[in-house]
Formats: C-alpha cells, sequence, structure tokens
C-alpha cells in the first residue's frame, strides 16, 4: 500500500483490525490500546460512536487521540482523481474546527468508555474544551515538543494538577521523520492556523478567539466556493471522469447489486458485418471468468469467410471515414460518454472510468500524409468532401512548427 495513499481508503480496514486486537484475551485489563481520529474526516463523529459502542461491549476503556489532520490537500487531490462524488474532508477549515469540537464533545461524553486525548494548539479549543468537560478530570492534552510550551504554561498553570499535558516528540528516520515534519510547518504557517495568527501582531484578539460554530454559521455557503466537487473539476469544458470509491462498504454494496443485473439475463454475442446481424454457425457457451459452472451467455465466432467480407467492407468505407475525420462527426463524444458510464458495472460495458471529453474533443492520431491534400470525391459520385476543419487548422499550426510540433529553432 502506497505510503501517501489517503487515510479514508484505510479507516474501515483499519478499525476492522483494532477491533479483532481489541478484542484479544491477551489484552484483559490493558488501556494502553488506543488510535489517533483525525477531526476534518466527515466519519469522524460515527466513528466515536463505534469506538465507544465497542468498548463498551468488551468492557474495556479506549484511549483516543484526537486531532485535526495533517493530509487534507492530499486527501482532495486524490478524491478529484478518483472522481469521487464528494470529499471524504470539509473543504473549509472552519467546518473542521466545528468537527473538532463535536467529536470532543462526544468523546467526553462517553464516559468511563473513552479516555480523551486532545492534541491541539489552539487556545480557544483548549478553553472550550474545559468547559465541555466540567468537573471532569480524566482527560488529557497533548502537544508537540517546541509548541505551545506557553499557551499550555498558562493553562496547566491556572488549573494546578487537575489538567495534564502529554508532549509528542516525533522520532524516526530521516526518509520518514522529514516529510512529517515539513506538512507541520505547512500547517502550522497557514493564514489559517491558530499558531500563525497568534503570533501576528496585526491580528486583533477578539478575531483569533472568535467562536467558529458562528464564523461558520456566517458562511453563506458550508462549502469553500473555490473548491468544486471533483466532477465539476473541469467545468465549463468538461465534466470529470466518474470513479468508484471502492473504499466505502455502501458504494460496493450498490455496485455489486448493478453487477448481478445483468447475470440475471442470458447474454449472446453475434458478428456485425455491414451493420447486420450474421447468425451462421454454431454457437458455443461462454462461462463466468469468477465461476466456471455458471453460463452467461453464447458467442457465435466469425468463419474465416465472414472476416474476410468484413475486411472488405471496412476497407471501402475506410477512405470515407478517414475524409470525414474522427474530430468532425457530430456526436460521437456524448455517445461514447454515454456508452461508456452507462456500462461501467455490466459485463458488457466497455469500461469501468468513463471517457467522457466534450463535443468536437475527441483526440486520434491523424493519418499526416494526409493532412492538408486533396481529398478524393465522394464514393458516391458527388461532389468532393470538404476538408476536415480540425485538421486544416492543425496543418496550419505545423506549417509554423518544427518536426513532431515543437517550434522551429534558427
Amino acid at each position: 500500500m502506497q505510503a501517501w495513499q489517503k487515510a479514508v481508503d484505510r479507516l474501515d480496514l483499519s478499525l476492522d483490525i483494532i477491533e479483532a486486537v481489541y478484542r484479544d484475551p491477551e489484552l484483559e485489563g490493558y488501556e494502553g490500546f488506543g488510535l489517533a481520529l483525525q477531526a476534518y474526516q466527515k466519519r469522524a463523529p460515527a466513528v466515536v460512536d463505534w469506538l465507544a459502542a465497542l468498548a463498551k461491549d468488551v468492557g474495556r476503556r479506549i484511549p483516543v487521540r484526537l486531532v485535526k489532520g495533517a493530509y487534507w490537500d492530499t486527501e482532495v487531490k486524490l478524491a478529484q482523481i478518483e472522481g469521487l462524488s464528494d470529499y471524504p474532508v470539509y473543504t473549509r477549515k472552519i467546518n473542521t474546527d466545528v468537527a473538532y469540537l463535536a467529536c470532543a464533545r462526544k468523546l467526553l461524553a462517553a464516559g468511563d468508555a473513552i479516555y480523551p486525548q486532545f492534541a491541539t494548539h489552539n487556545a480557544y479549543t483548549i478553553s472550550a474544551v474545559i468547559e465541555l468537560a466540567g468537573e471532569r478530570t480524566d482527560y488529557e492534552f497533548q502537544r508537540l515538543h517546541g509548541m505551545g510550551e506557553a499557551l499550555y504554561g498558562e493553562v496547566l498553570g491556572a488549573h494546578g494538577n487537575d489538567r495534564y499535558c502529554r508532549v509528542y516528540a516525533p522520532v524516526g528516520a530521516h526518509r520518514e521523520l522529514l516529510p512529517y515534519l515539513v506538512r507541520r510547518l505547512l500547517e502550522n504557517g497557514a493564514n489559517t492556523s491558530f499558531v500563525h495568527r497568534i503570533s501576528d501582531e496585526n491580528t486583533p484578539v477578539e478575531e483569533i478567539i472568535a467562536d467558529p460554530l458562528a464564523r461558520a454559521e456566517a458562511n453563506e455557503s458550508k462549502r469553500h466556493p473555490k473548491i468544486v466537487l471533483p466532477e465539476n473539476m473541469y467545468a465549463p469544458d468538461r465534466r470529470n471522469s466518474k470513479g468508484i470509491n471502492i473504499a466505502d462498504e455502501a458504494v460496493l454494496a450498490g455496485l455489486q447489486a448493478e453487477m448481478a443485473k445483468p447475470l440475471k439475463k442470458s447474454w449472446r454475442a453475434v458478428p456485425i458485418v455491414g451493420g447486420k446481424e450474421r447468425t451462421e454457425g454454431t454457437a458455443r457457451a461462454v462461462l463466468d471468468p469468477a465461476d466456471n459452472t455458471r453460463k452467461v451467455g453464447e458467442v457465435i465466432d466469425a468463419e474465416p469467410a465472414l472476416v474476410e467480407e468484413a475486411i472488405g467492407k471496412a476497407a471501402a468505407a475506410q477512405v470515407r471515414i478517414d475524409v470525414v475525420g474522427v474530430l468532425c462527426r457530430p456526436g460521437a463524444a456524448p455517445v461514447v460518454r454515454h456508452v461508456v458510464g452507462a456500462g461501467r458495472a455490466s459485463p458488457s460495458g466497455p469500461g469501468y472510468r468513463a471517457c467522457q471529453r466534450p463535443e468536437g474533443s475527441l483526440r486520434t492520431r491523424p493519418n499526416r500524409r494526409r493532412l492538408g491534400a486533396i481529398r478524393p470525391p465522394d464514393p458516391g459520385g458527388g461532389a468532393p468532401a470538404r476538408p476536415c476543419p480540425a485538421r486544416s487548422a492543425r496543418r496550419r499550426h505545423s506549417q509554423g512548427s518544427g518536426r513532431d510540433g515543437r517550434s522551429a529553432r534558427t
């Protein structure tokens, strides 16, 4: 598994492993086995509920370290690459701040089932946690070594020995440790970071300690207006190719249901020559490659004579097709887009990821020898075919360029 693969992809797998280890009888009585929870993940509140239910069922406390998360840019970028329906994380920093407080409330409300550990350098978050905890003192704060010393000095000093702060000092080889420290540097140096803002003398104190919930509610759009959904990232030119989040069990269940539908019918494939189905020949059974005992349909293979006939018809039509050009065939792109996208879950579908290009943008490798050449007459005897505008433009461009389209240099 790649080291930079997003955490949301590993969530279900991680929870399965954590549950198996946590329920192991050898850990009976040991309350040091826990995990870190990233508040910027939209599923974080549900994970808190799941952990609390697990701890109550086993009867042993789980330490949960609540962080805001440091892989936001990777999560967003991979969601765009994979064409997911939405992002697994919040697109506004202020929404993550609110989610952190919501998860903190849940952790504290879980009682003896969870030992809360709040990793933060935000003064407002610290004060909010203390307020939410009330008289409860069986929890701790955490900070990074070299950060937040003055802040926690004030907090711990004001509350005596009732509050604890664990100092987190990351260690490791240069290859693993350096990327971690760089992420901390970027995170704490961001304009929205509390560490950055509190060190800025021009930032009013009222703005630093503003209620994140009030600020989030004041936003007309809860999503960041400049971070569009993955499917719209290329708009208005085209839609992004649609992917499937195979890490989501609900999505997988829906996909499995869609894949089961085509298996309920018997499929039949025959040669098509000249636009007509040719059924001469002997049909043979086609078995499911995942289950060789299940017949999914039958196919009639083309005989050699039929293959020769098909090649002859294709050769006769090739000249006309080449003259028109793929780029100039009206409606070609929408048809391909519809067929590929709709056939994703079908065994007869052409692919898993849709090739969704805008009208008139299907790519083709042109026959360079024909660029700008005189078009042959219409095979039907009519006037010569009109030149393909896209090819003509390409030829005009190539006249001012060197070989393979590179600019000519003198």
